[in-house]
């Protein structure tokens, strides 16, 4: 028969017989950390019934941090998306915001038309106040390097319009003819009239390429960019007086006068050149960011307006009281751009920004400075004028968001 298996040693485990702790007693009790903690008098408070009560000057400084966890439940509802850090660099591949701007055109004081005899003009310049016009800018970005991009902006969509209407009895007299003073018999289509109106036009369009380059500083506390690109700029004005003068109907057919008189000065600025700029970031918290940004640039400016002067007449139909003309000049024009920005970071994607913005154009050709109401006399002609010292400014608030993919 086969050999009974051997004894196989056990695989337990026992201190030797003269290990120290193996003879010592066992502890009958349990420490005093691993005990239950004893009631305080806080929690063996009962429950408030009301919420009168749990505010309460009895209850409330006992249950402070109640509050406090309820502030800091709404502050974590409304706190920006912060996994990125101070230190993560503001960047985004698409920008998009809606702008809205005031203009102001410091131009000179005209009276366009007044009643017979009257002092105050039934319309001036300073009935062409422009108001405040929505427009739109969006940038796109390309990368090009670490910290570096390339950045494509469009500026414009804004249709700054005004103007202003006057109604008579044919007692409405131009400035065409000095309200009478210079040409007492006036000019048949704007003289004793029963409507004038004047209307100021504004259109801006920009479009940018610059080259942006990041920095952040030590601490994470600021960061910016400098960038250098070019710029073009449209700039476009228009300024319309329309006059209708009632027929004479009780004097003989030609001696009839009356029409339509219609006088349109345009003004248009094409600018190009280089520009610099920059921004600055500081960063209150992770995701909650506010910064300046800035930008100049020098642009060569083709500037040119276009002046007619024109009537319907009811005898001879059209008429030209002053020949068309067109002049122009080549300058610098300056362009600044500021803006004043607070973003707040929604998810890993999205920013939510806001801000003010400032534009100023120094030494551009408008309508009101290009308008010359001299009429010669028959048989003369008049020397075109041109004016392009004018400047604007735009101030307004803005608010759009940032994407990134």
């Amino acid at each position: 028969m086969p050999a009974p298996a051997a004894h196989q040693p056990g695989w337990g485990y026992a201190a030797p017989a003269n290990y120290y702790y193996a003879q010592q007693p066992m502890m009958q009790a349990t420490p005093a950390y691993f005990q239950e903690p004893v009631p305080s008098a806080e929690e063996e408070m009962p429950e408030p019934e009301s919420l009168e009560e749990y505010y309460s000057d009895e209850y409330y400084p006992r249950h402070g941090h109640r509050m406090g966890s309820v502030l800091l439940g709404l502050l974590g509802m409304v706190a920006p998306y912060s996994e990125g850090g101070r230190c993560e660099p503001h960047w985004f591949d698409l920008h998009a915001e809606f702008l809205y701007l005031s203009l102001d055109n410091h131009g000179p004081f005209i009276e366009f038309s007044k009643e017979t005899g009257a002092i105050t003009p039934r319309i001036s310049s300073n009935d062409l106040e422009y108001g405040d016009e929505p427009g739109f800018r969006v940038t796109g970005t390309y990368q090009t390097g670490p910290g570096s991009n390339l950045e494509f902006t469009y500026l414009g969509m804004f249709d700054f319009k005004q103007e202003s209407s006057a109604t008579g009895v044919d007692n409405l007299n131009s400035i065409f003819s000095d309200f009478l003073n210079h040409d007492p018999q006036g000019q048949e289509q704007f003289d004793q009239a029963d409507f004038h109106q004047v209307s100021l036009a504004n259109n801006l369009d920009s479009l940018e390429l610059n080259y942006r380059r990041r920095w952040v500083g030590p601490t994470c506390l600021l960061q910016g960019s400098w960038l250098i690109g070019v710029r073009y700029t449209k700039l476009k004005e228009k300024l319309r007086f329309i006059s209708h003068a009632s027929r004479d109907t009780d004097a003989d057919l030609i001696d009839d006068v009356g029409g339509i008189g219609n006088c349109m000065v345009d003004a248009t600025n094409y600018m190009t050149g280089p520009q610099i700029g920059g921004d600055l970031w500081l960063c209150v918290l992770p995701g909650l960011n506010v910064g300046l940004d800035g930008k100049f640039a020098l642009l060569g400016n083709n500037a040119k307006q276009f002046t007619s002067i024109s009537g319907d007449d009811i005898n001879t139909g059209f008429v030209g009281i002053v020949p068309d003309e067109v002049t122009g000049n080549d300058k610098v024009t300056f362009l600044g751009e500021a803006s004043l920005n607070v973003t707040y970071r929604v998810n890993h994607k999205l920013t939510i920004r806001a801000g003010y913005e400032l534009i100023l154009l120094e030494g551009v050709a408008l309508a009101l400075e290009n308008f010359n109401p001299e009429v010669p006399l028959f048989g003369f002609t008049r020397t075109p004028s041109f004016s392009d010292g004018g400047s604007l400014f735009y101030d307004g608030f803005t608010f759009g968001g940032e994407l990134m993919w």
